[in-house]
């Protein structure tokens, strides 16, 4: 059974709001457009800022329709899927697949054997995250158990229980800021410059650069307090100027573009209230909602 779910992002909370099946149905670029103009019809079009889908080309195809017929309404790319397809992408490395294939063994084998299965539970603390073909994501979660449950294993590989097993086997073998830091440990495990790092971040940027194009990704980064008192995207022109075509588009007259930049120029230069410490301390336990009049409806950015 194939389904589509329409969810409603608002005010920092989620709500469902209807699912259709489409087991019947082919699901063309123009069957999307007019499934989801009906739900921004049903909320109004003057209340939607954004729309975020699957990456699919038939998902692109219909949204870049639709926004045709709404100027101010933004598409964004699913920051899971694109993640999943850098995976994909890196996954298909050699030295990784091999690595992959290697722990695919080993897992199959210890959840093939009840007894085996049910000591390694007591031996490492748990179970092991196991792989799904369908998301590439976790794969590279389901190596990172192993990698969590690494002196433990190995402790079990070399104790009398482990020898003394008739089924041992003969083998063993939150968007922008979370991005930068895995980039950053990126460079820390495979070295800046070298080619292996190179190799792995033009995977990485080429999804990301698809992802951020013509979106609000890069503004809601700059408008994020905890991401500003730590990185100050705001100094970065590249981000500065992506908010300012972001709150352009939104804004049904220049007057309350112009007054919207003020207002933001407040925070960018941590004026006022964001500049006390209260301010600073909230940044990053607090959900920030920012409401700018530059539709009469009142378009929030989150």
């Amino acid at each position: 059974m194939a389904i589509i779910n329409f969810m409603v992002y608002c005010n920092a909370r989620m709500f469902f709001l209807k699912l259709i099946d489409v087991s019947g149905h082919k699901q063309s670029a123009d069957f999307i457009h007019r499934e989801i103009r009906k739900v921004v019809e049903k909320i109004s079009p003057e209340l939607v800022v954004q729309i975020v889908t699957d990456n699919g080309s038939n998902y692109k195809k219909a949204c870049e329709k639709l926004i045709e017929e709404y100027k101010h309404i933004f598409w964004q790319p699913c920051a899971a899927h694109t993640i999943n397809l850098m995976l994909k992408d890196i996954g298909k490395f050699r030295k990784v697949a091999n690595v992959v294939a290697s722990a695919k063994l080993i897992c199959r084998f210890l959840y093939n054997h009840n007894r085996l299965h049910d000591e390694m539970k007591k031996k490492i603390g748990g179970e092991l995250i196991r792989p799904n073909a369908t998301r590439f994501g976790t794969v590279f979660m389901f190596l990172q158990s192993f990698l969590d449950k690494k002196e433990y294993l190995r402790a079990w590989m070399v104790s009398q229980d482990w020898k003394d097993n008739t089924q041992k086997s003969c083998t063993l073998s939150g968007f922008k800021p979370r991005m930068m830091a895995a980039i950053q440990a990126m460079e820390v495990q495979l070295g800046i410059g070298t080619r292996q790092f190179d190799r792995f971040l033009s995977k990485v940027t080429r999804r990301v650069d698809n992802m951020e194009r013509n979106t609000l990704m890069v503004a809601a980064a700059v408008l994020d307090p905890e991401t500003h008192y730590k990185h100050n995207f705001c100094s970065k022109p590249e981000y500065s100027l992506a908010l300012t075509d972001a709150i352009e588009k939104m804004a049904q007259a220049s007057d309350d573009a112009v007054q919207a930049i003020k207002e933001i120029s407040v925070f960018r230069e941590c004026l006022g209230r964001f500049n006390r410490p209260i301010a600073r301390a909230g940044a990053s336990s607090m959900s920030p909602i920012w409401e700018m009049n530059v539709r009469d409806s009142g378009a929030i950015i989150e």
